[in-house]
């Protein structure tokens, strides 16, 4: 994009700037109206760990997504749950999916290496089985075991020990692996429900052209630097798996430009034209404080989640995975509280009251407090009516749930009481 005479990057923005105008585009500056394919998008997709976080994450954004509207439109093919990098699972609008297959292949590539060098892998087999399980779709959607057992015994070999500890037991999950990244196959809810536990295979609706690398990171970053607006170059590197040299490379195909944030050793990255909007733009007081879960896409721009704590309080314990709680650098698991760009809090779903409960790293304003308490009924209401207390306490890699009480006492306060 040429810049015009009349309009000049800024020379620098202050972290708070920076962080709020990127809520803005992560769209929980305010809830979104948009339709539900443009909103993943807007986003750069939304991570599918296994659980409710895509539920939880459009709820954030729009009060028109209910757990019906998302599973019709992945059941319809409008919305595409396909691989990513080192393995993830993203949704996609099927625009945008090509781009994430381009970078998911080298995942896998890398991943069967060591089974092609020792010759565990009978490539004229696996080409003959990746045919035969496209052929057995063609009659509709199947789940892995009943497509299993479709397949000759002789083309599903098992592939030994070294192969199971790779994910890869069998040529069976193989050949699924390999048709996944080639966009000839995608993965359906079995049970209609984007967290259910099972899937189904199906064929992809229309054949999706795999860009090369280059071009898909350059798409991606495209996306990514627009939905993150502005982020570190490192945060894309370790969202697309992308070596500095190749983000580097792909920042400058997509256009971008740098801009200086303050206290940054590093200048942060976006579309001109969003500098320029930014440059204009003044953000609301006080911010919208929104609930979002602990894969929301707004994170993949931290390098570390507690980079997004205010500053002094990135030491603040906060629980793992298995509620235990630490201060300092470790990794935290927690569903957070987003104001302004920063981490404002963590709040958790009492499935025994169904109620959220939520705790803030500094106090809130009796307005902004009322505001809060009023926007976890909403959410306490969506967790109950749509998700079932069940299945989001199985979320993703298995919350430990009652961990805020044990926070919030580490932080050396008393625990707050249901909101």
């Amino acid at each position: 994009m040429a810049l015009s005479a009349r309009k000049t990057l800024p020379a620098s923005v202050p972290p708070s700037i920076a962080l709020a105008f990127r809520q803005r585009c992560q769209r929980l500056d305010q809830r979104s109206t948009e339709p539900l394919s443009d909103l993943v998008g807007a986003v750069a997709g939304v991570a599918c760990p296994g659980g409710v976080t895509p539920y939880l994450a459009l709820h954030a954004r729009s009060p028109r997504v209910d757990r019906r509207l998302l599973d019709r439109a992945v059941a319809a093919g409008a919305l595409l749950e396909v691989p990513f990098a080192r393995g993830q699972a993203m949704l996609a609008s099927p625009a945008d999916a090509p781009a994430l297959l381009g970078v998911a292949r080298r995942w896998l590539d890398e991943r069967l290496r060591p089974l092609r060098e020792a010759g565990a892998i009978d490539e004229r087999k696996l080409s003959r089985l990746c045919d035969a399980l496209h052929g057995a779709l063609a009659a509709g959607p199947l789940g892995p075991d009943e497509l299993r057992a479709r397949m000759p015994g002789a083309l599903c070999p098992t592939l030994g020990e070294s192969a199971r500890k790779l994910g890869f037991p069998s040529l069976f999950s193989v050949a699924l692996h390999v048709l996944c990244v080639r966009g000839r196959i995608v993965r359906v809810p079995k049970e209609g429900r984007l967290d259910a536990a099972s899937c189904a295979c199906c064929l992809a609706a229309s054949p999706m052209a795999e860009p090369d690398r280059p071009a898909a990171l350059a798409s991606l970053a495209a996306s990514f630097f627009r939905a993150h607006a502005p982020a570190p170059p490192a945060a894309f590197a370790a969202w697309a798996d992308a070596t500095p040299a190749e983000t580097k490379d792909a920042a400058a195909a997509a256009g971008l430009v740098s801009i200086a944030v303050e206290g940054e050793r590093e200048p942060w990255l976006m579309p001109p034209e969003q500098a320029f909007e930014m440059a204009q733009w003044t953000p609301p007081v006080p911010a919208r404080l929104a609930f979002v879960p602990h894969h929301d896409p707004c994170l993949a721009a931290a390098p570390q989640v507690r980079m997004l704590l205010p500053e002094g309080r990135r030491e603040l314990p906060l629980a793992d995975a298995r509620g235990r709680v630490a201060a300092g650098s470790g990794p935290a698991r927690q569903h957070w509280l987003v104001q302004g760009g920063r981490i404002a809090g963590i709040w958790e779903y009492d499935r025994d009251s169904r109620r959220v409960r939520f705790a803030t790293v500094d106090p809130l304003p009796t307005r902004m407090r009322r505001a809060a308490e009023d926007a976890a009924d909403d959410l306490a209401s969506f967790i109950a009516s749509d998700l079932g207390a069940a299945r989001f306490d199985a979320d993703d890699d298995g919350e430990a749930p009652g961990t805020l009480d044990s926070v919030v006492a580490a932080w050396g306060r008393t625990p707050q009481r249901s909101s």
